[in-house]
C-alpha cells in the first residue's frame, strides 16, 4: 500500500466517521465522551446529586452537570466523536494490514519447507520414521539454543540433505518439526517403546529357556529311567 493510498483511506474513514457523528445529538456525543474518559458513571451520579440537593428538574440538573464536566457545543462534541471513530477505524485498518503482512511472511517462511517435502512419500514404516527422527541432528538443537522459547524451524536442507539420510516420508518430516521442539517428549516415548519391546523380548527368551529346560529334563529322565520312558 502506497502513502497516497493510505492517505486516501484515512480521508475516506474520516468522512465516514463524520457522517456517523452527525447522526448524534450534542447530549449523546457528550455522553460518548464521558464514556471514553471513564467518567460517565461519575457524571450521572452528579446529575442525581444536583437534582436531589437543589430540587430541580432532571433536565436542569443534567445541564448543570454537563457544564461542570466541560460540555462544549454540538459542533465540537461531534468533532470529538468523529476523531474517536476515525481512530478506531485506523486501528482496525492497521490491525488488518498487520495480519495480512504476518500471514504473507509466514507463508513465505514456510514455503521452502513445504516444497521440500512435496515429493516425498506420504508415510513410511513407523520404525524407519522413528529411527530417522531419532538420529537427526535437529533433535539436539533445543538443548543448545540460548533462548529456550525460540521455535526450532526445520529447513529444506534438514529434510533432503540430512547426515542420517534423506527423509523417508512427509510424515517423518512433520514428526521432526514437531519433536525438534519437544525432544524430551520424543525420547520419553521412545524409551517407553524400547522398554516395551525389551519386555516382549525377555518374555520370548524366557519361553525359549523354559522349553529348552523341559527338553533337557526329559532327556535326563530318559537316560536315567529308559524303561519308564518307553
Amino acid at each position: 500500500m502506497t502513502a497516497q493510498d493510505s492517505q486516501q483511506n484515512k480521508k475516506q474513514a474520516s468522512v465516514s466517521a463524520k457522517a456517523i457523528a452527525d447522526n448524534f445529538t450534542a447530549n449523546e456525543c457528550f455522553e460518548f465522551r464521558m464514556l471514553r474518559e471513564m467518567r460517565l458513571v461519575e457524571f450521572r451520579n452528579r446529575c442525581k446529586a444536583l437534582r436531589k440537593s437543589n430540587k430541580v428538574t432532571e433536565l436542569a440538573a443534567k445541564k448543570a452537570a454537563q457544564k461542570e464536566f466541560g460540555m462544549t457545543n454540538l459542533k465540537e462534541e461531534r468533532e470529538a466523536l468523529a476523531q474517536w471513530l476515525t481512530q478506531i477505524q485506523d486501528n482496525a485498518n492497521q490491525e488488518a494490514a498487520s495480519e495480512r503482512s504476518r500471514r504473507f511472511r509466514e507463508k513465505k517462511r514456510n514455503q521452502p519447507f513445504e516444497d521440500a517435502i512435496a515429493d516425498l512419500p506420504a508415510t513410511a514404516s513407523p520404525s524407519v520414521e522413528m529411527d530417522w527422527v531419532k538420529s537427526h541432528p535437529a533433535m539436539t538443537r533445543k538443548d543448545r539454543q540460548k533462548n529456550a522459547t525460540d521455535k526450532i524451524l526445520i529447513t529444506p536442507s534438514d529434510i533432503l540433505d540430512a547426515p542420517n539420510g534423506k527423509c523417508p516420508s512427509r510424515s517423518a518430516a512433520q514428526m521432526l518439526q514437531h519433536y525438534a521442539n519437544k525432544p524430551d517428549a520424543f525420547f520419553k516415548e521412545l524409551l517407553s517403546e524400547t522398554k516395551k519391546a525389551k519386555s516382549q523380548e525377555d518374555e520370548v527368551e524366557a519361553e525359549k529357556r523354559a522349553i529348552k529346560t523341559n527338553s533337557e529334563i526329559s532327556e535326563m529322565l530318559a537316560a536315567l529311567f529308559p524303561e519308564a520312558t518307553q
